[in-house]
């Protein structure tokens, strides 16, 4: 309370800035986001249960028989993951990589924004917290995705582990990041097609612990989620090592922009194509007019 006081005054004569657009922090509740660039991220209104990616308004899903686990997987899932055979029961996704939320997760990346990723944590938490099926006390163990040893011993900065600190010590859950290792090297994924990423990252993970893993409930943390390779892929080691249920939390969905658009009804696509060939030939024929009177 005592250094909240003297921040104040601080800030009077060292103001900070914003991270992201290096506007003077005034009256944000945050130390590293002034008011507006808060404003642009803004968390999913309504989520996919399977894989985090946002709902279209007025979507539904079709209707499946309670008694099967098949039904009940389809039922959760969206346009995004409906094809994919994951084993991550849930993920729960903070905001879409796009804008202001895209600009951060990559300054993340760099150890000089640990502040800031720090300061996601935190909203992440509160985010979560306000959420009435995320359950804390049904994890176990909250595990960051982790590096290659030779990755972390270059840089000895992970913002996987930052955010999964944040939530671990808002919620009380154990973290550890030595119960899981990344097996082998990998390329970034940055610049890959989605099955590229899929196949560099298949069998990239191993469970140090399988003993502490069994029969246990895990919260994989990571900083953004675009194919859900690396999640995937995380989560199959840990079933395979005998864990009970893993579920995900990222701070950004990557998604791809086209499927946001709802896609039109057969019966308007058959009119449009209707509607395209009548005018095709209406044109043809004026054409042939036209030469005919010449």
């Amino acid at each position: 309370m005592l250094f909240q006081g003297w921040r104040q005054y601080l800030d009077l004569v060292f103001p900070r800035s914003c991270s992201l657009c290096r506007r003077p922090i005034v009256g944000s509740r945050s130390p590293t986001l002034c008011g507006h660039c808060q404003q642009r991220i803004k968390p999913i209104a309504h989520s996919c249960w399977k894989c985090g990616a946002p709902k279209l308004s007025g979507e539904q899903q079709p209707e499946f028989d309670r008694d099967s686990s098949k039904s009940k997987s389809l039922k959760r899932s969206c346009r995004f993951c409906q094809k994919q055979d994951w084993d991550i029961n849930r993920v729960f996704a903070y905001t879409v990589y796009a804008g202001s939320a895209a600009h951060a997760a990559r300054l993340c990346k760099d150890s000089m924004h640990e502040s800031l990723a720090r300061s996601l944590s935190h909203s992440i938490g509160d985010w979560l917290y306000q959420r009435d099926d995320f359950l804390p006390i049904c994890y176990d163990y909250i595990i960051p995705i982790p590096q290659h040893w030779f990755r972390r011993l270059m840089f000895r900065y992970h913002p996987a582990s930052v955010f999964a600190m944040g939530l671990a010590g808002r919620f009380g859950i154990p973290m550890s990041e030595s119960y899981l290792k990344r097996s082998r090297w990998t390329t970034k994924q940055g610049l890959k097609t989605i099955s590229e990423r899929r196949e560099s990252i298949r069998d990239a993970f191993a469970v140090s612990h399988p003993k502490k893993i069994e029969y246990r409930s895990v919260l994989l943390v990571d900083d953004v989620m675009t194919s859900g390779g690396t999640l995937a892929d995380a989560a199959r080691a840990l079933k395979a090592a005998g864990a009970r249920q893993v579920d995900a939390v990222v701070f950004a969905r990557g998604i791809c922009a086209g499927k946001l658009q709802p896609s039109a009804p057969p019966s308007e696509n058959r009119m449009q194509k209707a509607h395209v060939l009548h005018s095709y030939q209406s044109s043809a024929t004026a054409e042939e007019l036209r030469r005919r009177l010449h």
